[in-house]
């Protein structure tokens, strides 16, 4: 009934599915947590594909100190390492997939990753390259389908046809199911996506698959569906559970909501994102 593209959040409907397994950890004070869908079992379970899907718990980004916001670009970097290195251990060229509209503050998460990047691809002079990242970093934000009128998977699909990366990092707003998670929670995936999976706007996937290349996703619930914060409400009333029903059903009664500090908590988090894909770039090509 609930929209979310969290795994974590979705494995809490099926907490004993088979193939699924559910590890937590904390490195310098930041907690995260790895969920792994084994097997076919397990993604059916979940409703995603096989792979690892990685939690990261910012917390409060904005309210953080720079000792605070280093650990956790320090981590958060590591996690994107560890999780390319099992996808593609060395890559010459990266490319970012920048998504969403940056129009709306909400989904305007890609847009702000790649207005933070060092693009370096089109530096072909020794001179200039040594002052670059030792990976080719190239990007695109291709705005969404009712601003183009084609689809993003499509406009993407082209780039990375010219530009043939060794591998794509998509990088998105999305859905949560807490309205704790808002802006708190950054989730990596080494299985691609689906941009506007989880506000039920689907759209072609972005994925190994489709595209030829290893995909790696970066996402930012940024909205909760309406319909979540009228359940918790209907439950704290104790409700009949026919009203609740056909209350969540009304068509009229959705929206996305997001919360008050997103204008600098998506900006704080885009900040975060490019750090971490600077390092990965900035690490030395193997011989």
């Amino acid at each position: 009934m609930f929209r979310t593209d969290l795994a974590e959040e979705l494995r809490s409907a099926a907490p004993d599915a088979p193939g699924i397994r559910l590890e937590r950890a904390r490195e310098m004070g930041i907690s995260y947590s790895t969920l792994t869908v084994q097997n076919e079992q397990g993604a059916e379970a979940m409703g995603r594909q096989i792979g690892r899907y990685i939690t990261l718990r910012t917390e409060q980004i904005w309210l953080d100190e720079e000792e605070e916001l280093a650990r956790k670009r320090a981590v958060f970097s590591s996690l994107l390492r560890r999780l390319s290195e099992r996808k593609c251990p060395t890559p010459r060229s990266i490319f970012v997939a920048c998504l969403g509209n940056a129009a709306l503050t909400a989904d305007a998460l890609g847009p702000m990753v790649q207005s933070r990047l060092r693009i370096s691809r089109h530096l072909r002079t020794p001179a200039l390259r040594s002052l670059f990242p030792a990976r080719d970093l190239s990007a695109l934000s291709p705005g969404v389908t009712g601003q183009t009128g084609i689809e993003t998977a499509e406009l993407i699909d082209a780039a990375v046809g010219l530009v043939k990366p060794d591998l794509v990092i998509a990088v998105d707003a999305l859905c949560a199911r807490s309205p704790d998670r808002l802006c708190t929670t950054v989730q990596l995936c080494d299985s691609g996506i689906a941009p506007g999976s989880g506000i039920g706007n689907h759209r072609s996937a972005l994925n190994e698959e489709t595209l030829g290349v290893p995909v790696i996703a970066i996402g930012v619930p940024t909205v909760v569906d309406s319909s979540t914060l009228l359940f918790d409400a209907f439950d704290a009333l104790s409700l009949p559970e026919n009203e609740q029903t056909e209350a969540l059903l009304d068509p009229d009664r959705h929206f996305l909501v997001t919360r008050k500090e997103t204008d600098l908590a998506v900006s704080m988090l885009a900040d975060l994102i490019a750090h971490g894909i600077h390092c990965l770039c900035s690490e030395e090509r193997a011989s």
